[in-house]
């Protein structure tokens, strides 16, 4: 079972997330933020398996905290789960060491298992 962390400013959101990933046998949540900074935090000290990072944060772009997450826990994967298109940032977020993309859409699925796909083929789902 993979660790977990869910970053998004919308607290419905995170809970939604919360309730998908708790039916899950494939990944555990075992922290939760609303900020970039939570973001960073919470990796340095849970060093989760993922992150599952939204894009726009209230203090930072989520594009921003990549390389300072991946310095406090440089094994973490971090999966980009974003309601704009990603083709506008999707090559930059690989550049700077994101593993992967997720459209903020139900209609592709449910979320744990597009973010399994993104682990095991390394591309946005």
């Amino acid at each position: 079972m993979l660790t977990l962390v869910i970053i998004d400013d919308s607290p419905d959101i995170r809970l939604l997330l919360k309730l998908q990933f708790a039916a899950s046998s494939e990944f555990e949540v075992c922290g939760e933020g609303a900020t970039g900074q939570e973001a960073i935090d919470l990796s340095g000290r849970l060093r989760p398996d993922v992150v599952l990072l939204d894009l726009s944060l209230p203090d930072m772009d989520g594009l921003d905290a990549v390389p300072l997450i991946l310095e406090t826990s440089p094994r973490t994967q971090i999966v980009f789960h974003s309601g704009y298109a990603l083709h506008e940032f999707a090559e930059r977020a690989y550049e700077l060491g994101a593993r992967g993309c997720l459209e903020k859409s139900l209609r592709d699925g449910p979320v744990p298992d597009r973010l399994a796909d993104v682990l095991q083929l390394g591309s946005a789902v």
